[in-house]
């Protein structure tokens, strides 16, 4: 048996102080500041464990070459193999309890892979220190020494090198599992199965140094890989891991050619490699308790850097335990035609192959159903972004309406300003002679009256156009929203409610007072056109701050609209001839539009339309939150 091997070859990955997830940045700096200061103010454990593992690794040597073997030897030998375990298994607990996310469990794996290391040489030191003897060919200690493997393997997978968490890394995971019990599998049906018949102690021997050296070498070459794909801090603990895990090999090997030629003994000159790959698991340790949040950014690119190479282990792994999982039930046809095979050996690995075959088609189940799943929420994601792209394409074509049209309009609007002006001034001028016929200044009282009428209809245009400029300043909308109240002839009809009400802190906006009075005075209209054409209802005003927008909703209790999507298209109007132009929604769009919002149209299933205006807000104080307020109702 490798007595190596059953001291426990402990694979840590190096790791890393877990990012700190906050939102603001000037908190994370603040934060990076106060945790730099404080490293610096702790001891440097790291420069004090290299010390001292050099002292021990000499001490070690020089026990092996002037002190005689025997039990001293052997016990200070135990002592010093089980102290270094334990302090890399205190280590890597402690960097799992200051760490967080994939990170922690990277260094909880760690540690519990160090912790079946203890657990071995716990036992070996047992039967060699107190009861002296030699330590028997225990089938749990061996599973001990095997099973370390699958946490340490387990800790690679979660990729702590990564800062942001990606959804392949659960896959990933979840084909290096099913790699893992085929790993198991493989001990089972390999070695386990020699210890259960008596006499087989030289195969049983000779299979589990076999698994166990060629497990070792996958796992260094693993390290290798993912020290070679790394940058930054992880890079160099990757290195660390890497030198001890080779330090590691070659104890291994020495050990097996001395106990091969019976020359092997605790305490003896080949525990030295041993011994230093030991403490280099506790410098790995204490390297990443040193990993700092000031590195974040840095490791933070190297991720992306990284993530590409990670897809493409990700596949692999994803094809080795495919591969796996169609050789169990090709190894159990095997079993079924195996000849000149003892009926207990079969059985057992006829059994092993079932069980193994049953955990790996559950395994399957869970990756499916996660695929699943993933793949549902890249469809609700394709069909909301396909939704949203929609809409935004007839916000486009509306726009380029809205453009092409203002263009004409423009023009128009501003000959028909010309010729009413010239009409007004004249009409101006006949007005102020006296001595005109009665007949003819009422026909002027008439031009003037129209012309002006007109005019009012001009500066609509205008407005349609985005030809007035707009005024920005910092404002509260609830005055506004009120103004228009009193403006409107709303609070004029007694069966029409008016409810006006201010959610939380509503920001200030920034915004063209009289263009947005414009805005409200037409929505309130429109609304109030409805409510008494359905003899009456209510008219639901909200306001409210949500996400950097204001929000002010306008909801009626009325038929609702009989297009909600086509209310904005210029000329588009439900009106009887003579009471709509079609403009004035057009031009509403066009003035939130301008502001940087945006204004919704739909239909309540409850009947009745809501029209919602989203202004964006202005950096600044808020306006204290209000409760519903019930508007006067004023009788005719």
């Amino acid at each position: 048996m490798d007595q190596c091997a059953t001291r426990f070859r402990g694979r840590v990955e190096g790791a890393k102080r877990t990012p700190i997830t906050v939102e603001n940045e000037d908190a994370l700096e603040t934060e990076t500041q106060t945790l730099s200061t404080l490293e610096q103010q702790r001891p440097n454990w790291l420069s004090i464990w290299m010390l001292a593992s050099f002292f021990l690794v000499a001490l070690a040597a020089g026990a092996a070459v002037f002190v005689r073997p025997g039990h001293a030897l052997t016990a200070f030998g135990d002592f010093l193999q089980v102290f270094l375990v334990a302090v890399a298994v205190v280590v890597f607990l402690n960097n799992a309890f200051i760490t967080r996310g994939h990170v922690r469990g990277f260094w909880f794996l760690m540690s519990l892979g160090t912790g079946l290391w203890l657990a071995s040489l716990l036992l070996w030191a047992y039967f060699e220190v107190l009861l002296r003897e030699p330590l028997p060919d225990l089938a749990f200690g061996d599973a001990l020494l095997f099973l370390k493997l699958v946490p340490i393997a387990a800790a690679l997978a979660l990729q702590p090198e990564v800062a942001d968490s990606h959804q392949p890394r659960i896959f990933g995971f979840l084909d290096l599992s099913l790699l893992l019990i085929y790993w198991l599998y493989l001990y089972a049906f390999w070695v386990l199965v020699y210890n259960l018949i008596p006499g087989n102690s030289g195969i049983y021997n000779f299979h589990f140094n076999a698994i166990d050296a060629v497990g070792n070498a996958i796992l260094l070459v693993a390290v290798g890989i993912a020290a070679l794909r790394t940058k930054g801090a992880w890079r160099r603990l990757y290195r660390i891991y890497f030198a001890a895990a080779a330090l590691y090999n070659l104890a291994s090997n020495l050990s097996n050619v001395a106990i091969d030629l019976r020359k092997y003994y605790t305490g003896s000159l080949y525990d030295v490699p041993l011994i230093a790959a030991m403490a280099g698991f506790g410098c790995l340790g204490f390297a990443g308790r040193q990993l700092g949040v000031a590195q974040l950014p840095r490791l933070a690119g190297s991720a992306r850097e990284v993530s590409m190479e990670s897809k493409k282990a990700i596949f692999w792994t994803s094809r080795l335990a495919m591969a796996a999982t169609l050789s169990t039930p090709a190894i159990g046809l095997w079993l079924l035609f195996a000849k000149n095979m003892p009926g207990e050996l079969l059985r057992f690995r006829i059994l092993a192959t079932l069980v193994t075959m049953l955990a790996l088609t559950a395994l399957l189940l869970i990756k499916q159903d996660r695929l699943s799943a993933d793949l549902l929420r890249s469809l609700e994601k394709a069909s909301q972004t396909y939704a949203n792209l929609t809409r935004f394409r007839d916000q486009l074509i509306q726009s380029e309406k809205l453009a092409s049209l203002g263009q004409l309009v423009a023009g128009v609007a501003n000959e028909i300003k010309k010729a009413l002006t010239a009409a007004l001034e004249y009409s101006t001028r006949l007005n102020a002679q006296s001595s005109a016929d009665v007949k003819i200044q009422s026909m002027v009282g008439k031009i003037d009256h129209y012309a002006r009428r007109t005019s009012v209809l001009v500066e609509n245009m205008l407005s349609f156009a985005q030809e007035t400029p707009l005024l920005l300043a910092p404002m509260d909308v609830k005055p506004v929203v009120e103004r228009a109240l009193n403006l409107s002839r709303a609070g004029k009809n007694a069966q029409i409610r008016i409810e006006l009400a201010q959610e939380n802190n509503v920001p200030l906006i920034a915004g063209d007072a009289s263009q947005l009075l414009q805005v409200f005075l037409h929505v309130i209209g429109n609304a109030v056109d409805a409510l008494t054409e359905s003899a009456g209802g209510e008219l639901h005003i909200t306001i409210r701050g949500a996400h950097r927008l204001v929000e002010i909703e306008f909801a009626d209790t009325g038929p609702g609209m009989e297009d909600a999507e086509r209310v904005f298209e210029p000329f588009y109007t439900t009106k009887a001839v003579g009471k709509g132009t079609g403009l004035g929604l057009s031009t509403c769009y066009g003035i939130i539009t301008r502001h940087g919002g945006q204004i919704i149209c739909r239909n309540r299933p409850e009947g009745g339309a809501v029209f919602t205006v989203l202004l964006p807000c202005a950096e600044g104080q808020t306006v204290p939150a209000s409760v519903m307020i019930p508007l006067a109702v004023r009788e005719t």
